[in-house]
């Protein structure tokens, strides 16, 4: 089968740790497919550059030249951006059918802008199209009515299939929008990165850790107040990576400020190696999210041998089982009393954990589901 992929976002070269979850989906899509094809558009790049550049085999990538502003996503500006995200996919798309031929099918990640330029495609060329949706902005642009008719729910009649990445992110959309979804695509992890690189076992420290951009979609001041109320019988840690917040810095630093020195490292990114000693040196990663889709790095996480605290929000607690996580209910209280929870019980060993992402969300356990993704959607 042949077949191309439409990314939203991809890590470049000057990026390149920037949406590392979208490459485990290509990976294992080349495992079942006898040839795939990358199309990037580079919406991140305000450079305008008509040059097609192979940034590997089959991988082809051109700017969008875009600059962005905080008008870009406005009814004045939003409709133009797509068109011309859409007339430089249609010049990756002519370059890639005299090299690799016609595709028998197009798979885009993420709605905006990807899913609505491979929908015209699709429809031009004759090329049946599926959508895997990533992205929790989607919920922000459910708040514009015009978003969700103008753009998403025209795209959907245009692509013969609609997936996300989690039960309960599939339901949150049918409910708040309305627009059918044909079913779950989780997020395939690469358990032979993601492994237990050491025989870490918990010992008198609780080694916490999370990742993500700091701020209030992540949660982080719920997770910095948890950790305020925690007891001063339970000796722990904490290892935060991900990005310094844009906005409201000084509210950030006082709060950051207000937990000991001594019990928190910061550390604005890593490569997928170290993440992977940091998990496999940590006793639990905890997602604090008000908004997800799904949540890799936790995965990830769990791949290493990490137990999973996650809020209730209808996304990455769908992922996972009581067994092998605890979920809280989005307050401070919530997330302490759950860390303390877990500090008092027996939890599952490291393999047990590392096995459920196995048995879940490795390559070999999804790529069944996927070829019949694919085969159901190809036309005969």
């Amino acid at each position: 089968m042949n077949v191309f992929i439409i990314p939203a976002w991809h890590p470049t070269p000057e990026k390149p740790n920037w949406c590392n979850w979208i490459k485990p989906h290509i990976e294992m899509a080349k495992a079942v497919c006898s040839n795939v094809t990358v199309l990037q558009v580079d919406l991140e790049s305000n450079t305008n550059n008509e040059d097609i550049l192979k940034l590997n085999e089959n991988h082809y990538y051109i700017s969008a030249g875009n600059k962005k502003n905080k008008f870009h996503r406005t009814k004045l500006f939003y409709g133009k951006i797509l068109n011309n995200y859409i007339v430089k996919l249609e010049k990756l798309f002519l370059n890639a059918i005299e090299i690799n031929g016609k595709p028998d099918l197009i798979h885009a990640h993420v709605s905006m802008p990807a899913g609505y330029g491979a929908a015209f495609i699709g429809k031009k060329y004759d090329i049946p199209v599926i959508v895997t949706e990533h992205y929790s902005g989607f919920f922000s642009d459910i708040k514009y009515p015009w978003r969700i008719g103008k753009f998403y729910k025209k795209m959907r009649t245009m692509i013969d299939g609609f997936y996300v990445v989690s039960p309960g992110y599939a339901k949150r959309i049918k409910n708040k929008s309305k627009i059918e979804v044909d079913g779950v695509l989780t997020n395939p992890v690469n358990t032979q990165l993601f492994k237990m690189d050491n025989s870490h076992e918990k010992g008198d420290v609780l080694h916490l850790v999370s990742t993500g951009t700091i701020g209030k979609i992540k949660g982080t001041d719920l997770f910095l107040k948890a950790l305020k109320l925690l007891p001063d019988t339970l000796n722990w840690k904490l290892t935060l990576i991900g990005k310094q917040p844009s906005k409201n810095l000084t509210y950030w630093q006082v709060l950051i400020k207000s937990i000991p020195e001594k019990k928190i490292k910061l550390i604005s990114f890593l490569t997928q190696e170290e993440l992977k000693t940091v998990y496999s040196n940590s006793d639990i990663y905890i997602v604090s999210s008000r908004i997800e889709t799904a949540n890799v790095s936790m995965l990830e996480a769990m791949a290493c041998g990490c137990y999973v605290i996650t809020s209730r929000i209808d996304a990455p607690e769908t992922l996972v089982t009581n067994e092998v996580s605890e979920t809280f209910n989005n307050t401070p209280e919530g997330l302490a009393q759950a860390i303390i929870n877990v500090s008092q019980k027996k939890m599952p060993d490291r393999e047990t954990l590392r096995n459920f992402v196995i048995e879940n969300y490795s390559y070999k356990a999804l790529e069944q589901k996927l070829i019949n993704v694919y085969e159901k959607h190809c036309r005969k």
